[in-house]
């Protein structure tokens, strides 16, 4: 099972659901994220989240919800998303190594901030 997948179960088995999400707390899983990103110094010590979450409800009580991210390689790609049809996804476009803080930054949120 990859770290991604872990981290999904994690949130499943903690009994959590998009309706346990708010923007405070999906700000905070934001400012965890970036902790580790910085500490991390990948991508030339240059991996941050971007400073504000994306958070779009729909017309049938559903939403979206986002974190993306920045280095000096590029300027805006997925960190984490809350997609409608209920995936998580974690840094779609990152290798197993550049993906670690961010699964770290969420597996902490989940046990810290959501239980």
């Amino acid at each position: 099972m990859s770290s991604r997948d872990k981290a999904r179960t994690l949130f499943k088995s903690k009994g959590l659901t998009y309706a346990d999400l708010t923007r405070e707390n999906v700000q905070e899983l934001r400012y965890i994220i970036n902790k580790k990103m910085m500490g991390s110094k990948l991508l030339d010590d240059s991996y941050r989240c971007r400073p504000r979450c994306q958070f779009q409800p729909d017309n049938a009580g559903g939403f979206w919800a986002g974190i993306r991210c920045k280095s000096r390689y590029f300027g805006d790609r997925e960190a984490v998303s809350f997609n409608r049809d209920g995936f998580i996804g974690f840094g779609g476009w990152a290798d197993d190594k550049n993906v670690v803080p961010i699964v770290d930054g969420f597996e902490q949120w989940v046990n810290e901030v959501m239980t």
